[in-house]
């Protein structure tokens, strides 16, 4: 009777031994899920951009660019830009520029006699017959999870570690002077979740074409994918 006991005993020790192991097993691998989603949450993709406008305020040298974003979740994690930067390098010197604001930008014609129409708020010139109008006065943007969000920075130079000596302001013919041959562009974006991502293209412009931007105030190259 004893014995039988001591059996049915080992049994029930030995099952409840199983099922302790089952449910460690299936909370550690609950556990490794459960980071191996947050890790795989936001996954950011800056998209390949093809243009960069260049324009000025008061001259000053301003950088817009239009970026798609895509948040390529795991889940349903949103994702927040809470900065960006554009880079520009020319093989010989660096500038680096810091998104302020977003605005959206409109190339008007004059009227009779030549006129340009009066701007009123948000709008204010970039240029001749260039109209920057401010979408929001913070360049920071939501990105919902699993969307594609358009986006539209507008840069200056950065406030320190600029690149030059003097990083309170750049002219559009100093910027022009700067980008006279093959020019390197690279944006970076940097998210709350999912750290720092770039994207880069090359410009290639004429002595005319930023003479024309130290003139004008603003000129559109077309910007080739760069090599990665």
């Amino acid at each position: 009777m004893a014995e039988g006991q001591n059996s049915s005993g080992s049994t029930s020790g030995g099952f409840s031994n199983l099922v302790a192991l089952l449910a460690l097993a299936i909370s550690l691998a609950s556990a490794g899920w459960s980071v191996f989603a947050y890790v795989k949450s936001s996954e950011i993709r800056p998209l390949q951009f093809e243009e960069v406008n260049f324009l000025n305020e008061e001259n000053v040298a301003q950088i817009q660019i239009e970026i798609t974003i895509a948040n390529l979740a795991y889940g349903d994690y949103d994702d927040v830009a809470r900065t960006e930067e554009i880079i520009l390098e020319n093989g010989e010197r660096r500038l680096r520029f810091v998104a302020r604001s977003t605005a959206s930008l409109r190339w008007l014609s004059p009227g009779p006699n030549d006129a340009y129409p009066t701007l009123a708020h948000p709008c204010r010139w970039g240029g001749v017959g260039l109209a920057a109008c401010t979408l929001s006065d913070s360049p920071v943007v939501a990105l919902p999870a699993g969307e594609v969000v358009i986006h539209y920075p507008l840069f200056e130079l950065a406030p320190e570690e600029c690149g030059r000596d003097d990083c309170s302001f750049i002219t559009p013919a100093q910027l022009g002077a700067f980008l006279q041959g093959d020019v390197r562009v690279t944006y970076a974006v940097t998210t709350m979740r999912d750290g720092v991502h770039t994207v880069s293209c090359m410009l290639k412009t004429t002595p005319e074409e930023t003479a024309y931007y130290s003139g004008a105030g603003w000129f559109n190259p077309g910007c080739e994918r760069a090599a990665s």
